[in-house]
């Protein structure tokens, strides 16, 4: 899709957290964002790119599972772990995507991104925010 086609249709989050797991509260008004967007017209695609290193997999795998394509957040997220490393590899693809792709190891899952993808979990059966 060329670049000029969009219309500038993009939407810049700004965040001054240097956090590499993104607050709960920013990832559910993202997902929301994006929802909304594709649901606006069927020929919307939305692209998730972050500065951040490993903050983009993140919010993947969130928004699949508040698409509901994932019963959880974890297994989303091995979902798109798992997607990448079939993009590194696929012999079709270029070889500037693949050492991009390559390049990128996933975050460990340390504890706070487990928390994350717990609390992500809660609100998406309770529809707010767990209790601190």
């Amino acid at each position: 899709i060329p670049w000029d086609s969009w219309d500038n249709e993009e939407m810049n989050i700004e965040t001054r957290s240097r956090c590499p797991t993104p607050p709960l509260s920013l990832l559910v008004r993202l997902c929301y964002s994006i929802i909304g967007w594709l649901n606006l017209n069927p020929n919307n695609v939305a692209f998730i790119m972050c500065r951040e290193e490993h903050r983009s997999t993140i919010l993947a795998a969130c928004f699949l599972r508040f698409s509901n394509e994932c019963m959880s957040t974890s297994e989303a997220y091995a979902r798109v772990l798992d997607t990448r490393q079939k993009i590194a590899t696929s012999k079709g693809n270029t070889s500037s995507l693949r050492k991009a792709s390559q390049a990128m190891d996933p975050p460990p899952m340390t504890s706070s991104l487990k928390m994350l993808f717990t609390n992500f979990d809660i609100y998406m059966v309770n529809k707010q925010a767990p209790e601190p």
